[in-house]
């Protein structure tokens, strides 16, 4: 059921990704950026596929921050507010629906120490 959730915000707003599932409800997701080659930690700066979604959405924007930034933020919240609405509505029960998102500055992982190992 969370798999089918995931799959349909996947395929109408392919430029986020999820993350991880934490608990049982909520929906950790990143916009796609580019990981750093030697240190291994995610950058703020997009990957060319999620950049062209945004451009070929009128929205010029090549890093995370610009996502969040007064000239664009309020295109890109609505961009990603529409994607989300879609899935929603296809979604089979209340406990599917994404009811609230935020754009996070950069992605977890091990390297940038948000994540660690599981015991």
């Amino acid at each position: 059921m969370f798999q089918d959730l995931l799959g349909c915000f996947g395929r109408h707003v392919p430029y986020m990704y999820s993350s991880s599932q934490l608990f049982d409800t909520v929906v950790v997701e990143f916009c796609q950026t580019e990981v750093d080659d030697t240190t291994s930690v995610p950058t703020s700066k997009l990957t060319h596929f999620a950049r062209g979604h945004f451009v070929a959405a009128g929205i010029d924007v090549s890093d995370v921050t610009e996502l969040t930034s007064k000239e664009h933020g309020a295109s890109v919240a609505q961009l990603i507010q529409s994607g989300i609405d879609t899935a929603n509505r296809k979604a089979a029960s209340r406990a599917q629906l994404i009811q609230k998102w935020t754009i996070l500055p950069r992605d977890f992982s091990i390297a940038g120490g948000e994540l660690g190992k599981c015991y």
